[in-house]
């Protein structure tokens, strides 16, 4: 890796964290052990009040420390990217990691391919408590090339430590939005969709770490902002009638997810009132994975639902949660069908973020 500041790298990587000191030598090591030499690193210290400054003190003219206040994931990534001199830009969260050949791939792409404008990758997700035990991000989401947009709104299938972005982008879609407390990565890709095509390496490029932080993000907030994102991507102007006829489908879809989920949690009623929205929107979703059975007991109230699942549970059968299936939020790393792994939680990853 090139050290000397005069010479300008030809990659930026962008890793903003916050109190994450436990977590940013691994991913900045990953970052060091990259293949590729022509490179950057910007660590954007989000206000961090743990042991984060000590810890980056170590790596000394390795990479570049910008402090500010405690402002936001978004903020972070703006930070960094406003500091950045790279032709590419390559974000990491401080609690994931990459693996050796990721900028390396990635730039050959974007050298290669005039038209695309970002690139990502396959990632494995793996548990703090079970780190053997991984899952490719493709389990989860269909990784597609090319003008992608109208998958996009349906789902964020981009893995959120892989994407490698054209500097001049974001003089055409803007910064990240510092609005919004989740999704605000979806928000950034969709936008992006809609002015070039975005490219998929098919090898595992990255890990992404659950872990109990990044656990903690209510639904609550990962939904209001997931329908602040679908509202903008709507609303846009969209002259090549891509997303036409989508949006009763899209939202739908989004409603009966969160629905879903907080069944499984045991949240009755809010369930009943999303996936009345949902089925309101488009009746077809009474299809949609098991939101006719779900909403049906919604219905008779919450105390006959809490009831009827601990019958089914003595009875020694699945767990009615089940239902809520593989789709269901499990929080601020989501594995949500329409937003994957695209918020974190403000006390993690900067977040940390």
């Amino acid at each position: 890796m090139r050290r000397d500041q005069l010479v300008i790298p030809r990659v930026s990587v962008v890793i903003p964290t916050y109190n994450y000191a436990r977590y940013v030598p691994e991913a900045i090591d990953s970052v060091l052990a990259q293949s590729f030499e022509e490179l950057e690193i910007i660590v954007v210290d989000d206000g961090s009040t743990d042991k984060t400054a000590e810890v980056l003190r170590a790596f000394g003219g390795q990479l570049r420390v910008i402090r500010q206040e405690r402002r936001g994931l978004s903020a972070a990534r703006n930070t960094g990217i406003r500091a950045a001199r790279g032709q590419y830009l390559a974000f990491l969260d401080s609690d994931d990691l990459w693996l050796p050949e990721k900028v390396s791939l990635q730039v050959a792409r974007l050298d290669a391919e005039p038209e695309v404008g970002l690139v990502y990758a396959e990632t494995l997700l793996f548990d703090d408590s079970t780190p053997a035990t991984l899952t490719p991000h493709s389990y989860w989401a269909s990784h597609p090339s090319g003008k992608i947009l109208p998958w996009l709104v349906r789902q964020n299938v981009i893995p959120s430590p892989t994407p490698m972005v054209r500097r001049e982008l974001f003089e055409r879609v803007g910064l990240f939005d510092e609005t919004l407390s989740a999704c605000e990565d979806w928000d950034m890709w969709i936008r992006i969709g809609r002015v070039c095509e975005i490219a998929y390496v098919n090898r595992v490029l990255a890990k992404y770490r659950q872990h109990r932080e990044n656990m903690s993000l209510d639904s609550d907030r990962l939904m209001m902002n997931g329908l602040r994102v679908l509202e903008k991507a709507f609303s846009a102007p969209d002259p090549s009638r891509e997303l036409h006829g989508l949006r009763r489908t899209v939202f739908s879809r989004w409603y009966a997810d969160f629905g879903l989920g907080r069944f499984h949690k045991g949240r009755y009623a809010q369930a009943r009132r999303d996936l009345i929205r949902a089925v309101t929107l488009d009746p077809r979703l009474l299809f949609y994975r098991n939101t006719a059975a779900v909403l049906s007991i919604c219905l008779l109230g919450s105390a006959a639902a809490r009831k009827l699942r601990a019958l089914k549970r003595a009875m020694g059968r699945h767990d009615v949660s089940t239902w809520a299936s593989k789709s269901a939020p499990i929080g601020s790393k989501s594995t949500h069908s329409t937003g994957v792994m695209t918020a974190r939680a403000e006390s993690g990853a900067a977040e940390g973020e």
